[in-house]
């Protein structure tokens, strides 16, 4: 299997992101590969994501909703694992 891209920015975890990624999309009923490709084109679901990072975990950016430093309770919620092979933009918020 292929090893994704790496993303250059170095991530520091805990800090909030603006994520730009390409989501999937499924096409119903039988298709010939002419309107396969003409969907590509035009069916290209850009997907915007604030989060936490909280690190990488294999092939995904892992990032969350919610995040606390309290130490009696976990650490973080409302977890997205985005594939980094989709990423397009990652931008620092805060």
């Amino acid at each position: 299997m292929k090893r994704p891209r790496q993303i250059k920015m170095k991530l520091i975890k805990g800090k909030l992101y603006l994520i730009n990624w390409v989501d999937t999309f499924q096409l119903l009923g039988w298709k010939d590969e002419d309107d396969i490709h003409e969907a590509c084109l035009k069916n290209k679901e850009w997907v915007k994501t604030v989060g936490y990072y909280v690190g990488q975990c294999e092939c995904y950016q892992i990032f969350s909703a919610q995040h606390t430093e309290n130490t009696e309770m976990c650490s973080w919620s409302g977890i997205t694992a985005i594939p980094v092979g989709v990423i397009k933009r990652i931008k620092l918020l805060k």
